[in-house]
């Protein structure tokens, strides 16, 4: 055996050291993690490169060209992003970091072994193994120096991870650390620092040689502080050896019956596509280690299928007293343990014990977790286990962690943890078997242990949420019987239509609960009022304004309107936003204030009526004797003509004076049934008497008979005011047309002119041929001394008159007119049937 195969040999077998821990790694499915992968990927490349150094030697010593393994073994460098993202898998908040050392190192390192394979700029065929000599191409340098800073960031991360390591974690990871340590010192000097310096360099695999006391350290981390499951471990080493074994005796076979035929070469591409095909394409590679973990552990470490029902048994629990025994009874069959308990943390107690098996059981409802264990739990969000905590080295907890967990009996307490939030935690006891917790245990309790978290949480949502709901429920029904009380009208309104009306709004608005759960709240509202206060719809819940007092009018059903003050509010209702509007009607305190003010207004023309009127009648009284007396010629030169021109014009101050001493009274209207035309014929003469000459009355009867209850003094003074008022309209003449009809106040009516009341009426129209009158002129005719534009001789009371007698007798009057088409007063006076 020469120099070259002393060197390769060993070589070989650390590679397949390096091999089995990386297939080791990936082979537990349930504790692959970041972590896991990237220790793997150190190992398959630490393999690679060892195995490319052994294979480089013995071609060497056979004779045969190497240079080509001589730039493969740059492959070895591709180790060090993998340790690196070890390091930072380490520290959760640095996972990002490892990610994007992935991201970049990888790629570089790939370039470099591109170059090193296709191109001479690293490494030049001028290469020599023993005695080592190199003439190094015009990048090697440099990329070595790379490598060798690449390392010592390595190693500095190592140093840094291993400060914050304590307990038995420290003890795990030691070996594993120092190995690493010395692989990437050793593996640095050889392949970085000494080529790339000169003088002193060996052959750069050679470095090689120092991945043996990582791999061997790591091992003995694994057997001797259980870093992973020793009995997982020799399964699966078992089942490789028996499937190695297997397989070459049936490669062999095989080779034996057909190479004679077939030739070496063929035989073995048809011997490896059978193996290929045995060992993939069938599930003999699963039946075998499956037939092997049953011998070797019994399945107690397969916890892939155990996991899968457990995970499916706790999603199916609703109750979170339900979800805690289901915990308990998978945990203590699945790890063969015999106590056990569950502390839930309440606000009031803080973590209780709320169900328990064994020693555990007696203790429910009455013993609370020590603060030291639940502050050690959410500093390390991680099961704690008895054994490292009495081996770890660990400075001292206030409440001496370790010596409680003796004291209650518990070998391992598992975090119940949601969104970092500590919900509860698992204690367990000791085996059955008296084995200690493995890492496949751990991992299998917190699998359980965080979807039991998510459980616990979703079950405190769901009561919290039955519990609103409930709370819910009896607000509503609360507030569905005080609005139902109210007086006033209440309307809660969502998207486009009412969904909640009490009974005061069925009055209000005179429509059934169904038609109002149907409509809009515009269509409640009076027009005037949907712009200003719903100016963009109620398409949205929120109202764009919020009034305290907003008077508005309400529309009926039958058309006519009800006035209120409106408030508003945004509230929940049926879970949901809502609006409601409240409306106080205040429609009779309109109209009484109305009646109030208008009385008011009548009293102080009553009192200044009364300090005119005797002045006025002894002046007018005085005028018509002076005046009769110049008619009859007794006062020296009379002058008949004089006296005729004044007594039109002293009629009308008596008709003033009469008007002024009725003001001032306050007269009782004493109403009895009346027949309106026989009423109006018989005083058709008087009505005639009223006009000039000019002016022409005209008489139309309504054909059928009109029953009304009136006053007939009143209705009398009311016509002749209407007459009066018509005639002085018209100063060149015209026509004065008394008209008598029966009428329906309607909907339309009410909605067209602001007010009335549905019923049949008796119409009295008196109608001239005047200029007419404007729309701000007829808006204003009914005022106490308001005299149209063209009315010089009217003095503005004889209209505000008329308005008192027909709102006294229960009726209506409007003005229809336009400029320079005359003018109508329409008075309207309920019908008796």
């Amino acid at each position: 055996m020469d120099s070259f195969e002393l060197i390769a040999y060993p070589l070989l077998l650390i590679s397949a050291m390096e091999l089995l821990l990386g297939f080791l790694l990936l082979s537990q499915k349930l504790q692959t993690s970041p972590v896991r992968r990237s220790v793997a990927v150190v190992a398959f490349f630490s393999a690679a490169y060892s195995l490319n150094t052994a294979v480089m030697y013995l071609m060497a010593s056979h004779g045969q060209d190497y240079i080509f393994f001589a730039r493969l073994n740059w492959i070895g460098w591709f180790a060090i992003p993998g340790g690196l993202q070890f390091l930072y898998y380490l520290r959760p908040e640095a996972s990002r970091t490892a990610r994007r050392v992935g991201y970049v190192l990888y790629p570089y390192w790939s370039v470099v072994l591109t170059l090193c394979l296709f191109t001479d700029l690293i490494v030049t065929p001028q290469y020599s193994l023993i005695p080592y000599r190199n003439h190094p191409g015009p990048l090697e340098i440099p990329a070595r120096l790379g490598g060798a800073l690449m390392v010592l960031w390595l190693i500095v991360e190592i140093m840094r991870i291993r400060r914050t390591l304590t307990g038995i974690k420290k003890f795990q990871l030691d070996h594993f650390f120092y190995g690493l340590l010395l692989f990437a010192s050793g593996g640095v000097m050889i392949a970085g620092i000494m080529p790339a310096v000169g003088g002193f360099a060996v052959e750069p695999g050679l470095g090689s040689y120092f991945s043996l006391p990582w791999v061997v350290l790591t091992f003995y981390a694994i057997v001797r502080h259980s870093l992973f499951e020793i009995r997982i471990i020799f399964s699966r080493a078992l089942s490789i050896l028996i499937l190695i074994l297997v397989c070459a005796g049936i490669q062999a076979a095989i080779l034996a019956e057909i190479e004679p035929a077939l030739g070496t070469v063929l035989s073995l591409a048809i011997t490896l596509a059978l193996l290929g095909f045995f060992l993939f394409g069938t599930t003999v590679n699963r039946k075998l280690q499956s037939l092997v973990n049953s011998l070797v552990i019994g399945d107690r470490f397969n916890y892939e299928s155990l996991t899968r029902e457990a995970i499916v048994t706790l999603n199916a629990q609703q109750s979170g007293h339900a979800l805690l025994e289901s915990l308990m009874e998978i945990t203590c069959a699945g790890l063969e343990v015999r106590d056990a308990g569950v502390y839930v943390h309440t606000v009031e107690d803080g973590f209780i014990l709320r169900q328990g098996r064994g020693r555990f059981s007696g203790m429910k409802d009455q013993r609370a977790l020590a603060e030291g264990a639940v502050t050690k739990l959410c500093e390390k969000n991680r099961t704690l286990i008895l054994r490292e905590l009495a081996g770890g080295g660990e400075e001292q907890e206030p409440c001496h962690l370790s010596a409680y967990m003796r004291g209650i009996g518990a070998e391992a307490l598992v975090p119940l943890l949601f969104q970092g939030r500590l919900l509860g935690v698992l204690a367990l006891g000791a085996k059955a078997s008296g084995a200690m917790f493995g890492q496949s245990d751990v991992g299998f309790l917190e699998t359980l242990a965080a979807h039991a978290a998510s459980g616990l949480e979703n079950a405190r949502l769901n009561d919290m949420t039955s519990k609103v709901r409930s709370s819910l429920r009896e607000s509503e029904e609360r507030f569905t019987t005080l609005a139902q009380k109210m007086p006033a009208a209440v309307f809660i309104h969502r998207g486009a239509s009412i969904v909640f009306a009490n009974k005061a709004a069925e009055e209000m608005t005179g429509y059934p609960q169904d038609a109002l759960l149907a409509m809009h709240i515009r269509d409640v509202l009076h027009p005037e009022y949907r712009g200003p206060i719903l100016p963009s719809g109620l398409e949205r819940a929120e109202p764009p304004l919020r009034y305290t007092e907003k008077e508005v009018r309400v529309t009926r059903v039958d058309g006519s309107e009800r006035w209120a003050v409106m408030t508003s509010a945004v509230i929940e209702y049926g879970e949901r936003a809502a609006v409601i509007w409240i409306f106080f009607d205040i429609t009779e305190h309109k109209r009484n204030e109305g009646r109030l003010r208008y009385e008011r207004i009548r009293d102080a023309v009553g009192r200044m009526a009364t300090c005119f009127a005797d002045d006025l009648d002894g002046m007018v009284k005085e005028i018509r004797r002076v005046t009769e007396l110049y008619a009859q010629g007794e006062e020296g030169d009379g002058s008949p003509e004089l006296a005729q021109q004044i007594m039109p014009r002293m009629q009308q101050a008596e008709i003033l004076v009469n008007t002024l001493k009725e003001i001032s009274k306050r007269q009782e209207t004493k109403r009895t049934l009346q027949y309106i035309n026989e009423f109006f014929e018989k005083r058709q003469q008087i009505l005639a008497a009223l006009l000039s000459g000019k002016c022409e009355l005209v008489m139309r009867s309504s054909p059928e008979p009109l029953k009304v209850m009136a006053d007939p003094i009143r209705l009398e003074s009311a016509l002749m005011h209407l007459v009066v008022n018509a005639r002085d309209r018209m100063p060149r003449g015209g026509t004065v047309t008394v008209t008598t009809g029966r009428a329906s106040i309607d909907a339309d009516f009410i909605r067209r002119t602001g007010y009335g009341k549905v019923g049949m009426y008796a119409t009295v129209s008196v109608s001239d041929t005047g200029e007419g009158l404007g729309a701000a002129e007829q808006e204003r005719i009914f005022e106490p001394f308001y005299a149209a534009q063209g009315d010089r001789k009217e003095s503005g009371i004889g209209l505000s008159k008329v308005y008192d007698i027909i709102k006294e007798h229960e009726g209506y009057i409007i003005v229809t007119s336009a400029p320079g088409q005359g003018c109508s007063c329409i008075a309207y006076l309920p019908v008796v049937p």
